[in-house]
């Protein structure tokens, strides 16, 4: 790639343009220098004569043109019209020899507008828009031509093609789940089959993609076992990942799916995560623990242990999951086929209210189609890990990629023995607390207790039936199994290749994440899974 850099320009109004001449993918750095007078506070509360700003351009054709619409939010001292000077630069990320392309990237200052704050990003013009467009959109049924794209892509102006199928299967997903669409007609039938969208498709996906993300004001991501497939294994039929389970699932590491929604989560583009799924990898790829929910019980909470079919959900669980449902603006769902379980409402009911031009609605990203794609807002077929890599590009992350692809694991505290904002029963302290805080000592022998409010009970796993009950247990066999009623135990050992304390409660073996040394350190959660039984303060 030949990128030609315009080194520094004055507009003589609000726009300018900077030419890029060039093939593939471009990371194009833009330094605005604000007049004497004028400054630029940063979230984090400094002060800058200068804001820079980065994008994504990537052009995949010759002689394409790309306009960026910047709102630039500043004080002046000195009267509203405050001259800049911007400096440009140009980074090659990568690129694919397609011949040779051209950019113009046109950044307009507009000084009534200032850009909206906080978690909220994007422009009110767009979302309304969405909206809008959304309202008049019903559900689609598996004969419309953008079926396989969704219902905000259906005044594209372009002629989108349908993904290809890249694995063929004439069976369901999984033959326990539905086999038939959710809109339509009924007759059609739902497969295993796997797609791939088209290059040109993708690219219009992932940029419609990165500007719902922008603009919503609440995200929540809903995952299945597809995203963990690569490294766990899965029970759907698929032609791409491994069908059945690996074993060894504590030592296994987070893909690259995991890093990136875990750096969306902590730069605050994603709100909140529903996981099906056990197996801690998302906080091992530094998702913030209290954003996500683990809705089904984790291999990593003691508190929370894997839900048996059958079972009752934690009392924390439940209700935050109906919470999101309700309140979520957009939904971004990976790797599950949203084959009928009750959390699947947390897809279903932002597309539902999005009819009502009540929400931004649901996003899909998957390689097999599922019973509820009509309902999508915007439907997506591909791996995830490429997926998104190319949104973080497309968000002005790109650094943020190349440092996830080169060491992707966050750094834990190293001493196990911490002080924290909670007391003895592993309640947060209010803000305004003055009690002292109490140390949380999780080094090898050290004694603990599960905290009131676990789920031993209600998860009905049978080797832990024995904790959190009131009567001892009688087996099938007619052996006697006293009941451990206090949930004690004891630190065992800190174990970094599987990111765990490796516990022992009333005899049972259990896992809590180091992660929850880093929640626990910010009094991120509202209530710990342990505590030690004759805790100290300092």
């Amino acid at each position: 790639p030949t990128p030609t850099p315009t080194p520094t320009k004055k507009p003589s109004g609000t726009s300018f343009a900077l030419t890029r001449t060039g093939w593939g993918t471009f990371e194009v750095g833009l330094r605005v220098h604000l007049k004497d007078g004028c400054a630029y506070t940063s979230q984090d509360g400094t002060e800058a004569s200068y804001i820079d700003l980065k994008w994504m351009l990537q052009f995949d054709e010759s002689d394409r043109c790309e306009d960026v619409a910047v709102h630039l939010d500043f004080a002046s001292n000195t009267g509203p019209a405050c001259a800049v000077e911007v400096e440009a630069e140009a980074d090659t990320v990568t690129a694919e020899p397609a011949g040779t392309r051209s950019a113009d990237a046109l950044a307009e200052v507009d000084e009534d507008q200032p850009a909206p704050t906080g978690e909220r990003q994007g422009e009110e013009g767009y979302r309304d828009a969405v909206l809008d467009a959304l309202r008049r959109r019903p559900f689609l049924a598996p004969k419309d031509k953008h079926f396989m794209h969704g219902r905000l892509l259906e005044g594209h102006d372009s002629k989108l093609a349908k993904p290809r199928c890249v694995w063929k299967s004439y069976k369901p997903p999984r033959d326990d789940h539905s086999s038939g669409f959710a809109t339509g007609s009924g007759k059609d039938k739902l497969t295993a089959s796997e797609f791939q969208d088209r290059e040109n498709e993708m690219d219009v996906k992932v940029a419609t993609l990165a500007k719902l993300m922008r603009a919503s004001n609440k995200t929540v991501v809903y995952t299945g076992a597809g995203i963990s497939a690569a490294v766990v294994g899965q029970a759907a039929r698929s032609g791409t990942n491994t069908v059945g389970f690996k074993g060894n699932e504590l030592h296994v590491a987070p893909t690259f799916t995991h890093h990136a929604l875990g750096h969306l989560g902590k730069v605050g583009m994603i709100h909140g995560w529903v996981q099906q799924n056990h197996d801690g990898l998302p906080q091992k790829a530094g998702f913030p623990q209290e954003k996500i929910n683990e809705v089904h019980g984790s291999w990593y909470d003691p508190s929370n242990p894997v839900v048996k079919y059958g079972g009752s959900l934690h009392d924390r669980c439940y209700p935050w999951m109906v919470d999101d449902a309700r309140t979520a603006d957009l939904c971004i769902v990976l790797g599950t086929s949203l084959g009928g379980l009750n959390a699947d409402q947390v897809a279903t009911d932002p597309a539902e209210r999005s009819c009502h031009g009540e929400a931004l609605g649901t996003v899909c990203l998957n390689l097999q189609q599922t019973p509820q794609d009509g309902k999508m807002t915007l439907r997506l077929f591909g791996k995830t890990d490429e997926i998104l890599l190319q949104l973080l590009h497309e968000l002005g992350m790109a650094q943020a990629a190349r440092d996830l692809k080169r060491n992707p694991r966050p750094t834990w505290p190293a001493e196990s023995r911490v002080l924290v904002p909670y007391d003895a029963e592993g309640r947060r302290l209010p803000a305004a607390s003055v009690e002292p805080l109490m140390w949380l000592d999780l080094r090898d022998g050290q004694q603990i207790r599960l905290t009131d409010g676990h789920n031993i009970q209600g998860a009905q796993q049978p080797s832990y039936m024995h904790i959190g009950a009131t009567k001892d247990l009688k087996t099938r066999d007619g052996r006697v199994i006293k009941a451990c009623p206090d949930g004690l135990g004891a630190v065992l050992r800190r174990d970094e290749a599987p990111c765990r304390f490796h516990l022992n409660i009333e005899g049972a073996s259990m896992s809590l994440g180091l992660w929850w040394l880093d929640a626990a350190l910010r009094g991120a959660v509202e209530q710990l899974p342990v505590v030690n039984t004759r805790p100290a303060y300092g």
